[in-house]
């Protein structure tokens, strides 16, 4: 599976990679671009390590929001 930094700066680095899964320690204060939907999995990976920003893929909402539910997780932790 595809993980590799793009861009750094004074902002931190940007990584790309097709799944949430593969957050480590090492990426700590990213900003992590991933081809993961934003479902309470995803969310519990993204929350596993400090990450600057988490994106994920717009898969649609789904059934009673489950696309989406990792948003209300990560934004307790201090997202916006």
């Amino acid at each position: 599976m595809l993980k590799q930094e793009v861009a750094r700066g004074p902002g931190g680095a940007v990584r790309v990679m097709d799944s949430i899964t593969l957050v480590e320690p090492a990426d700590e204060g990213a900003l992590v671009v991933s081809g993961s939907h934003g479902g309470t999995s995803s969310g519990e990976f993204a929350l596993e390590v400090p990450l600057k920003l988490a994106v994920f893929n717009d898969a649609g909402v789904g059934k009673d929001d489950a696309g989406i539910a990792a948003l209300p997780m990560l934004q307790a932790r201090g997202g916006a």
